[in-house]
């Protein structure tokens, strides 16, 4: 049975968000740029404006946790974004779960909130 337009379009927004966080796991801001509007924002324990700023926010990440790795527990996905469980690693002791919001412009991601 073909998927519809919408089930297609579910998919590939829950297909960007796994793709952006494999592009996390793999700690090069070079990854994670074709992801991300160029007006791109972040809210989370601080707030990044513009794709510049979103990477310094990840480079500092990756350099306070050398071998932080994302996993996705749980997407939900809505017409122009998705929310995302994510379990995250980051070496001994270092172990947590945060929740992922992220919305989207056309098929780039333009803004995410992390909980």
């Amino acid at each position: 049975m073909a998927k519809t337009l919408q089930e297609t379009n579910l998919q590939s927004i829950e297909d960007a968000v796994i793709r952006f966080l494999n592009m996390l796991n793999s700690h090069c801001p070079g990854n994670l740029a074709p992801h991300l509007t160029p007006d791109a924002e972040l809210q989370a324990d601080e707030e990044a404006r513009g794709l510049d700023a979103v990477n310094q926010f990840f480079i500092r990440l990756w350099d306070s946790y050398p071998c932080i790795t994302f996993v996705p527990e749980n997407i939900i996905v809505s017409e122009s974004g998705a929310a995302a469980e994510v379990t995250y690693e980051a070496g001994p002791g270092g172990k947590g779960a945060r929740c992922m919001v992220f919305s989207f412009k056309g098929d780039k991601i333009r803004r995410i909130r992390c909980y």
